[in-house]
């Protein structure tokens, strides 16, 4: 008997020491669902997208009203949220399971709070208390015809943390892996309205920027990024002080269409003022803007300073062990404030402040926290307009 009761104990004991492995995801049925998502515990949450967006505005959410959710698309039908807030839809980031969906890894996420077929796609200004009806579909890009405004943004590329960034999501893993490789992340407010798409644009989608009003050149210099009129969240310093920098519209695609048209703007290019040579500028930005920036038609941010340029993709840049678990906990992406610091004869300095702590961040992997996909560059390297007038020696 004592024999006996030695064995149960012991075999309670293994199973508080030792708890049973958490069951891997039954990915074969999950991605028979809408769709699915990430949860802050690492489990999958999967079913009819306007459930599990419910379930999670309920829950964790609720708990922390800055977290943003990352949801992956398993169907290629126009899908609904009803009675979601233009505030709780501009938290949603939606991309496209390419192993759910192979034929749709071109396609990109539409997201509206009009039907399909009734009008540009987006989210209207406005009070953003507003409950309305949320509709999610995937589209084959379109060709646009360039006019007074930047293009679509490019499709976004899945960082291999998973983002982006701009805008930021959740652990996935590779291709090579089970877990599907994103698609193109467009955020609640969405890849909303492409201003190439009309000439004149009398409304700002939600949480956008008037981009194409930089489009027309004759930009006046400023030590705060103005963006039709309203000021964004990046600023610049030369030795600390601060100092201007004009900000303009360019396309990196250096050829045009066959009919002659231009290649649509996809980067916004900060000129500085003041040379790099003389002394180190330093550049101030949230991710706020990147997203505001990616949501808006611009996939890049250059910063140039004398002849050096730093270009950074919008859709994000941060991966790693640290910058997964901030992301897990619903760190919101608009909370990262990036600080670049561009001096003589060297690469520029990449640090990242978040929940009260400073890093700086390399390009080595083996750091819990690194950058990819940005690019140093000479002004030569990178597609310009004529910026003669603006030289200072």
């Amino acid at each position: 008997m004592k024999a006996l009761r030695f064995f149960i104990i012991t075999l309670l004991l293994a199973a508080i020491v030792c708890p049973a492995a958490a069951a891997k995801p039954d990915w074969e049925a999950i991605r028979q669902e809408q769709a699915w998502y990430y949860a802050a515990d690492g489990s999958v949450v999967s079913g009819f997208l306007n459930t599990i967006v419910k379930a999670w505005l309920k829950g964790e959410g609720k708990t922390d009203p800055e977290a943003t959710l990352t949801i992956y698309l398993c169907k290629d039908k126009t899908l609904t949220i009803k009675e979601i807030s233009r505030l709780n839809a501009s938290r949603l980031t939606f991309k496209v399971d390419k192993t759910a969906l192979p034929k749709a890894k071109k396609k990109t996420v539409q997201v509206s709070e009009k039907k399909p077929g009734t009008g540009n796609p987006g989210i209207s200004a406005g009070n953003e208390n507003k409950k309305i009806t949320l509709y999610v579909w995937l589209e084959e890009p379109e060709e646009t015809e360039t006019v007074d405004s930047p293009g679509d943004a490019e499709d976004v590329l899945e960082p291999a943390s998973a983002d982006s960034e701009a805008d930021s999501t959740p652990l996935t893993e590779s291709s090579s892996g089970g877990h599907p490789s994103g698609g193109s992340s467009i955020g609640g407010g969405g890849r909303v309205t492409s201003h190439a798409r009309e000439k004149h644009q009398s409304e700002i989608g939600y949480d956008q920027v008037g981009i194409w009003t930089l489009a027309q050149g004759g930009n006046d210099a400023m030590s705060t990024l103005m963006i039709s009129g309203e000021e964004q969240s990046l600023s610049m310093t030369h030795n600390g002080q601060p100092a201007e920098f004009i900000p303009v519209l360019i396309s990196r695609q250096s050829s045009a269409a066959a009919d002659g048209t231009p290649a649509p703007a996809d980067t916004l290019l900060l000129q500085a003022l003041q040379n790099s040579s003389e002394a180190s500028i330093q550049w101030s930005f949230s991710g706020d803007l990147l997203r505001k920036l990616l949501r808006s038609g611009i996939s890049y941010l250059a910063l140039k300073a004398g002849e050096q340029v730093t270009l950074l993709p919008t859709e994000g840049f941060l991966s790693g062990i640290k910058y997964d678990e901030l992301k897990m906990r619903g760190t919101a992406g608009s909370l990262f404030n990036y600080t670049i610091t561009m001096a003589p004869a060297q690469d520029a300095r990449i640090s990242v402040s978040v929940g009260g702590e400073t890093l700086e961040v390399t390009a080595d992997s083996e750091n819990p926290m690194f950058w990819k996909d940005i690019l140093f560059l000479s002004a030569s390297e990178l597609t310009l307009p004529d910026f003669s007038a603006l030289e200072n020696g």
